[in-house]
């Protein structure tokens, strides 16, 4: 079985939805909340491109593989670089690939990387995390993203908020019905990123 994972290296310096849009769609005036309102916008964002497989503003990523084979498909999408492959040999010791030797294909998401022509990949160690990719995806803007991702991360953020002070109970904004729904909202078909 291979496993994969991925991390946050670098987190973007910015989020769709910003704390003053934030705090206005949840009504609040005061400034007691701004640190718990900036980690739900970031908890927010972060889910949402989970959902999605996409990365709404630049951030440097760490993908995490068992070994090296085939094709890696990167769980981030668009691709601004792959910044390094580094690989534990069949020693242990810590390796990092030639770009030389293989080719990213990131015009379509998901985003792959394969062995280069007539390369092959080399011999890692039997051992969980043995491939690390470390890769930057996302836009340069965060206005790139669109209306309907926003509105999703409001409307976590406002489901969030909301339980924190006690005022929704029940089932949670994701499972809401029809098209105010979160999962509509990030449906491959409500987003059009091209």
């Amino acid at each position: 079985m291979i496993r994969e994972g991925i991390t946050i290296v670098t987190p973007p310096a910015f989020y769709p939805v910003t704390l003053e849009g934030a705090k206005d769609h949840l009504n609040v005036t005061h400034g007691t909340d701004d640190a718990y309102i900036a980690e739900l916008i970031r908890a927010a964002a972060e889910w949402c491109e989970a959902r999605q497989g996409l990365a709404y503003v630049e951030t440097v990523y760490r993908q995490t593989l068992d070994e090296l084979c085939g094709m890696i498909r990167l769980l981030r999408w668009p691709i601004v670089s792959v910044d390094s492959i580094k690989y534990d040999d069949a020693d242990g010791i810590e390796q990092t690939l030639a770009a030389s030797k293989y080719r990213l294909g990131a015009h379509r998401a998901p985003a792959i990387i394969e062995a280069a022509w007539n390369e092959s990949w080399p011999a890692t160690r039997a051992q969980t995390g043995a491939v690390r990719v470390t890769f930057t995806a996302g836009f340069a803007s965060a206005d790139r993203a669109p209306r309907k991702v926003r509105q999703a991360m409001l409307l976590l953020i406002e489901a969030w908020y909301g339980e924190r002070r006690g005022y929704v109970t029940g089932t949670i904004v994701t499972e809401l019905p029809g098209p105010s729904g979160i999962e509509a909202l990030l449906s491959p078909d409500a987003v059009n990123w091209v």
